[in-house]
């Protein structure tokens, strides 16, 4: 379980004494079952504010829950569900002013369900075919005036 933290401004392993990498991430969760994500604030990631999954190295969690986060200027996506990923859900979240999605969801057993995404840079919510729409999904104000793809978005 994660939950009730507030990341501002995460920062990786130093490459330099001193100095922090601004390519961190605020939350990832790599592996596992039944994991917990909620009720964080993640502010201004340098990449992704919160992950599921890795992409470089293929392998995702099951049956996690993500939900009642707020993600607010990542450098990339503020969500990001990678394809290894399994029957993920995520519930009333909130992505702003992420650089690229606020919603990047690239499992097609996700569930995303009452989320918002607003003033993203490209889509609100861009999600592949076949991923499961939970309904009450929001997005306005992103750069791609689709708001949304393979989700209904009010």
């Amino acid at each position: 379980m994660i939950a009730r933290n507030r990341i501002s401004h995460p920062r990786g392993v130093p490459r330099v004494v001193g100095e922090g990498r601004k390519d961190a991430e605020g939350i990832g969760i790599d592996s596992g079952r039944g994991n917990l994500v909620a009720h964080n604030v993640v502010i201004h990631a340098g990449t992704i504010g919160i992950r599921l999954g890795i992409q470089r190295f293929p392998v995702g969690s099951d049956n996690t829950v993500v939900r009642r986060n707020r993600v607010r200027g990542s450098g990339n996506d503020g969500f990001v569900v990678n394809e290894k990923d399994h029957h993920s859900l995520l519930k009333r979240n909130v992505a702003t002013g992420a650089g690229d999605d606020g919603f990047d969801i690239e499992s097609r057993t996700a569930k995303l369900t009452k989320n918002r995404a607003v003033r993203n840079h490209d889509l609100g919510i861009e999600a592949v075919r076949r991923v499961i729409d939970g309904g009450g999904n929001k997005a306005s104000g992103n750069g791609d005036p689709r708001q949304c793809t393979h989700v209904v978005c009010r």
